[in-house]
């Protein structure tokens, strides 16, 4: 990509300096233009490929904090669950060596 702006500045430059250009500058001018058209198409498309990663990265993260905020939610319900039962048996217990 650098050695064609080089060359699209040479032979501009030459272009200014002569005044004018030979069919062959304008040719080659004309392919070096469509090689960094093609370079820019290649580079849209591998800008496009990596957003849709990230975006899908994004949404992988996203379902990963809320399968794990889930679990966390799961992990209290059971802990509560315990606490209560414990309490309750602590309770019975209680009971049972008062009569």
């Amino acid at each position: 990509m650098k050695n064609h702006s080089i060359k699209i500045v040479t032979i501009c430059l030459l272009i200014g300096l002569t005044g004018c250009a030979s069919t062959s500058d304008v040719d080659t001018l004309k392919s070096d233009i469509s090689a960094l058209k093609a370079d820019l198409a290649s580079t849209d498309q591998t800008a496009k490929n990596a957003l849709a990663s990230v975006e899908e990265a994004n949404a992988s993260a996203q379902r990963a904090e809320s399968s794990a905020n889930d679990a966390a939610a799961a992990a209290n319900a059971a802990e509560q669950a315990s606490i209560a039962t414990s309490e309750k048996l602590d309770r019975l217990f209680k009971r049972s060596m008062m009569k």
